[in-house]
């Protein structure tokens, strides 16, 4: 902690007191000298001190507010990556923090990301699947952008660090299941806001949950809390990444891991929600 500057000055004093080849120096003109080194020497200590004080905190602020290397982490860093194929956005080291000299959210491309932390022959691999906004719907980042992202990454990795970075589009989620709602409710009205709900569950696992897989326990949870609806059942759930087809889906009855790291409902005429929502009254 910075000492005071009238302390500083006083232990200067006081060494020069204890120096007897100093003392032939004293008078009027020697010692107003004296007065204007030891001020001057005492605010520049002083002065230091105060600096280091503040890196100090800031180093501290910094390690309370990032723990290194956590899912959390990651998912945090790589939303914040920057692109700009005009003005190439450079990594620097800040303040022993490798950040953007320029801070500039316009430049941040990737909307969706999904990160898990996974053992791979025994080393500790970063499994990080990405996407971008391409108008109103999601898509995988471009050689170039792609490119550019995995060197952001380079910067950012501790020594020992394996990163797998995937960038596809979403994965497809194709339900059949029975949805039972109160009568007081309309049956398109429910299946709307059914729809909605697990289009938000979609959202969620990629902005949220960060691991990017599909657990259908948690769905059901999203669609049970929709007004009208009495029961959900899944009779059968089936997940694809995009260059599957949906006659080769995968069936699945608990959890679905996806190639994308982010999923929307099946798009496939035919297989839509809309379609493979069956509706049923209570009576």
């Amino acid at each position: 902690m910075a000492r005071a500057l009238s302390d500083i000055i006083a232990v200067i004093r006081g060494t020069r007191a204890t120096k007897p080849e100093l003392a032939d120096l004293d008078g009027p003109l020697s010692a107003s000298d004296y007065a204007v080194w030891e001020e001057s020497i005492g605010y520049s200590q002083w002065l230091f001190e105060n600096k280091v004080d503040a890196l100090k905190a800031e180093i501290q602020t910094i390690v309370d507010s990032n723990v290194f290397g956590t899912d959390e982490w990651w998912h945090e860093k790589i939303l914040e990556f920057q692109y700009d194929p005009a003005n190439p956005q450079v990594i620097e080291e800040i303040a022993f923090v490798a950040r953007y000299a320029v801070i500039d959210v316009t430049l941040r491309i990737i909307t969706r990301a999904s990160v898990r932390t996974i053992n791979v022959d025994n080393r500790r691999q970063v499994s990080v699947k990405v996407a971008k906004l391409s108008g109103s719907a999601l898509g995988p980042l471009n050689d170039a952008e792609l490119a550019a992202f995995t060197d952001y990454t380079l910067k950012l990795r501790g020594t020992g660090i394996s990163m797998e970075i995937v960038s596809l589009f979403p994965d497809r989620l194709k339900l059949v299941a029975d949805v039972y709602y109160s009568g007081l409710y309309g049956a398109d009205l429910v299946r709307t806001n059914v729809i909605a709900a697990i289009e938000a569950y979609c959202l969620y696992i990629s902005q949220t949950k960060l691991d990017g897989q599909v657990k259908l326990l948690n769905l059901v949870d999203f669609v049970q809390a929709v007004p009208g609806v009495s029961d959900f059942v899944i009779n059968a759930a089936y997940g694809r990444d995009q260059a599957t087809a949906v006659g080769s889906a995968t069936l699945f009855n608990r959890i679905y891991p996806t190639a994308a790291g982010y999923i929307i409902p099946e798009d496939t005429a035919g297989s839509t929600l809309a379609d493979t929502l069956n509706m049923i009254a209570n009576v």
